[in-house]
């Protein structure tokens, strides 16, 4: 596959982050160390951000979205499907991150040319079917050309099942999850430089001694469940005055959740900084990664708290059942329980001996089955049978 020209279409990528930016992200990075040569092809949704930048060694080009929203989605899919036509001859095949517009725009662009074009279905969107995508109009034509994708990737069964009951065809529909880089073992040392690096840069993220820190990361809206975080940390705060609850995010919902803090006496205790577009260095700073919102999709959070060894606690849900054994490699808790959900993080903060045995059964499994080399080799493989069975033509 070296030298394949890959061209991955998303409509928001970096500095715009989330489950499905980071995992495409690590994808492209790991597809350009196998000799792939991919380009991210993605909206420039601020005039002054520049055309073209590289992020993580990946050149990324963005194509112009207007501010006015009706206007700039028209203007951002004429340009994208004129820069397919155009560049067309130098591309050997095209992967859309979600069943979207772009891929309706993608597969009409490139229709009769040869040129493969892969869809992937996100995890974080479990039912995004484009059935339910688009406006009044557009999703039945979005429905019918994505039906003519030469393969569509789901990132977790949930997805796979989803896809399948929307009316694709279950041969063309590839299983591939979505895995994580190896990251360094966890050791007192590493956690204390990473707790420091991250004060210096936010002083609302400054730990009193060795407090223990909760992270939880997602949008701050109604789906994630924060609120039953929060009334948990009420007695987690009892119990551990000094402890930490990181929310980790932006949304609609986030003036409403300051209130829940303030109202609860937990301003100082429960912290909410903001967006980082690498979660890294924050589950490196923190104990334990809390999950409460149910999901059908595996969040990339998930695995990558795994893969560093920080404990889990999450709702036991369909899409974190898929990668956590309860007592085993985490914790799973009843949805929407804020009690359930204090006693196990209270068990956590208590137990450092079985804490340490789960977080270490749960970097071993995502070693031994959601390692990123795993996941862009399957999709090498992929691109090399649907390279070799498509005749390409340049009309």
């Amino acid at each position: 596959m070296s030298g394949l020209r890959l061209v991955l279409v998303t409509r928001r990528y970096w500095p715009l982050v989330g489950e499905s930016e980071m995992a495409l992200a690590n994808l492209a990075h790991g597809l350009l160390r196998q000799g792939v040569v991919p380009v991210v092809l993605t909206a420039r949704f601020d005039p002054h951000w520049p055309s073209d930048v590289t992020h993580r060694e990946v050149a990324v080009h963005r194509l112009p979205f207007p501010q006015r929203f009706a206007w700039g989605t028209m203007r951002y899919m004429i340009a994208l499907s004129r820069w397919l036509r155009r560049y067309r001859p130098d591309i050997d095949l095209v992967c859309v991150s979600r069943l979207s517009q772009e891929a309706h725009v993608a597969i009409s662009a490139l229709a009769g040319s040869g040129v493969p074009v892969v869809l992937r279905a996100e995890a974080d969107g479990a039912a995004e079917s484009p059935r339910s995508s688009g406006a009044a109009g557009i999703s039945h034509r979005v429905t019918r050309s994505c039906g003519a994708a030469h393969a569509v990737v789901a990132a977790c069964g949930g997805v796979e099942r989803a896809v399948i009951e929307a009316g694709f065809h279950a041969a063309r529909v590839r299983l591939i999850p979505n895995g994580v880089a190896p990251a360094p073992d966890r050791s007192a040392t590493l956690q204390a430089a990473a707790r420091a690096a991250l004060s210096e840069a936010n002083c609302d993220l400054h730990v009193p001694g060795d407090a223990p820190v909760a992270l939880a990361v997602g949008p701050l809206e109604a789906r994630s469940d924060f609120h039953v975080l929060i009334k948990a940390w009420t007695r987690v705060a009892r119990l551990w005055p000094l402890a930490r609850l990181w929310l980790i995010g932006d949304g609609t919902r986030r003036e409403r959740l300051f209130k829940q803090v303030h109202e609860a006496g937990l301003s100082g205790r429960v912290l909410m900084p903001g967006t980082f577009d690498d979660a890294r260095g924050l589950l490196q700073a923190a104990d334990l990664l809390v999950l409460p919102a149910a999901t059908a999709g595996e969040p990339l959070v998930l695995l990558e708290a795994m893969a560093v060894g920080v404990p889990v606690v999450a709702s036991d849900s369909p899409g974190h059942r898929q990668l956590v054994e309860d007592g085993v490699t985490g914790r799973l808790v009843a949805p929407g329980s804020s009690s359930r959900f204090a006693q196990a993080i209270l068990e956590i903060f208590q137990d450092h001996h079985r804490a340490a045995l789960m977080a270490v059964a749960a970097t071993q499994r995502v070693r031994q089955e959601r390692s990123l080399s795993m996941m862009v080799e399957r999709h090498v493989a992929l691109f090399r049978e649907l390279m070799a069975s498509t005749a390409r033509s340049n009309p």
